[in-house]
């Protein structure tokens, strides 16, 4: 396999002697992290880079959180990516009739977290935070964005942004087995262990006004045959009958979301620096009834003796 080789800046500098990289990412978490060790002793809270030593492509820069010296005097690094701020900050914040973009936007510069690309939403938000984690408020309003609008929005930390997307986009990555000798990543895949689960799935939606005193319902949505071969499993859901969304779209997009199986992978392959979460990849493995897209819900990376092996778990579109 050709080499992978990859270099580790803290505070503008290089630091030698740095082996056992890993990083890693997950669809329902802002912050990605990292670990790594080294002979050279680095301060807690420096900024870190992590680039491809060959291509100059930035994997991840961020914040040094944690420590440890180990017997044979090196020394044991992990941290976080620029999410680690919305992760650890909570405020207290109100939206009145809000775009939810600008409401993310507002969010951040609250906790000096750039941004970088967010897509215009088309949804708005009237809500008070008292005390909440900027992350979960920041979930909370993607799936508010995501039951008015259909979208699923992914965000990340790059380049020391917040970035969200509207779209997933397929990994069409190779890697390197020798000079010149290109596997796609999607050929490369092993250990694949197949799963179906239905603990999520829901058949039937009813949305409630959540000002009345009492229960009224504003809008439903149910899938009769699902009902029928799984059993009813309905999710109520409170909702401002104010606000101006249809709520018959709204009831629709959350049962478009829920109502599937979730069938899952977890899987290794070799390793590409572009390979992120929300990346898709067209599988064909007959052999474990594969077929399809499948985009990335978590990857880890790890380099070891400088080659490049990704440990994924996958979701079917």
């Amino acid at each position: 396999m050709a080499q992978a080789q990859y270099k580790i800046m803290v505070d503008g500098e290089e630091i030698p002697s740095c082996g056992n990289l890993s990083w890693g990412d997950d669809i329902e978490t802002i912050a990605s992290e990292y670990s790594f060790e080294s002979t050279s002793e680095i301060a807690i809270g420096s900024k870190v880079l992590i680039a491809n030593a060959t291509t100059g492509k930035e994997v991840l820069r961020g914040i040094l959180t944690d420590k440890r010296k180990n017997m044979n005097k090196t020394f044991s690094y992990s941290g976080f990516d620029y999410g680690f701020y919305l992760n650890k900050n909570e405020v207290v914040i109100q939206f009145n009739n809000v775009k939810i973009d600008t409401a993310i936007k507002q969010l951040c510069s609250k906790v000096g977290v750039p941004v970088g690309t967010i897509p215009s939403i088309n949804a708005y938000v009237s809500k008070v935070f008292e005390d909440v984690v900027v992350s979960d408020i920041i979930t909370e309003l993607l799936e508010m964005a995501t039951k008015k609008t259909g979208s699923k929005y992914i965000f990340s930390c790059q380049k020391g942004k917040l970035e969200i997307t509207d779209t997933m986009a397929e990994c069409d990555s190779k890697y390197e087995l020798a000079q010149g000798v290109l596997m796609p990543l999607n050929e490369s895949l092993g250990n694949i262990t197949y799963s179906e689960s239905i603990q999520d799935l829901k058949n039937s939606i009813t949305l409630i006004d959540s000002k009345e005193k009492k229960t009224f319902v504003v809008a439903s949505a149910k899938d009769n045959k699902s009902i029928s071969q799984y059993g009813l499993l309905g999710s109520i859901e409170k909702i401002d009958k104010d606000d101006k969304t249809s709520k018959n779209i709204i009831a629709q997009n959350m049962l478009k979301e829920s109502n599937k199986i979730k069938i899952s992978i977890s899987v290794d392959m070799l390793g590409s620096d572009d390979f992120i979460k929300g990346s898709i990849l067209p599988l064909d493995y007959p052999e474990f009834g594969l077929s399809g897209n499948f985009y990335a819900k978590s990857t880890k990376h790890d380099i070891k003796n400088k080659n490049h092996f990704i440990s994924a778990e996958m979701v079917k579109l």
